[in-house]
């Protein structure tokens, strides 16, 4: 899995996205070196989307850290406006 600042995601938006999409890679965006979040392909949110839908034990263990981190994320998007 690629790891890029969020910096070059600034300058190059258009390239960095239609990697995703094309090559199906995952890309984490970084901050001060520390991971901030992720660009995924389509299909990784569409599976996501399902473990969630789901509601099984299974799919609660796997995607709390996902939603802890998506949690801390948004709170530091809305501390920034």
């Amino acid at each position: 899995m690629r790891r890029i600042p969020v910096s070059v995601m600034r300058e190059r938006v258009a390239d960095v996205l239609a990697h995703v999409a094309i090559r199906r890679e995952r890309i984490v965006l970084t901050r001060h070196g520390q991971d901030l979040g992720a660009l995924v392909p389509l299909e990784d949110l569409e599976r996501l989307r399902a473990l969630d839908a789901a509601g099984d034990d299974v799919a609660e263990r796997t995607l709390t850290p996902y939603r802890t981190s998506w949690r801390k994320l948004t709170d530091r998007i809305h501390r920034r406006h």
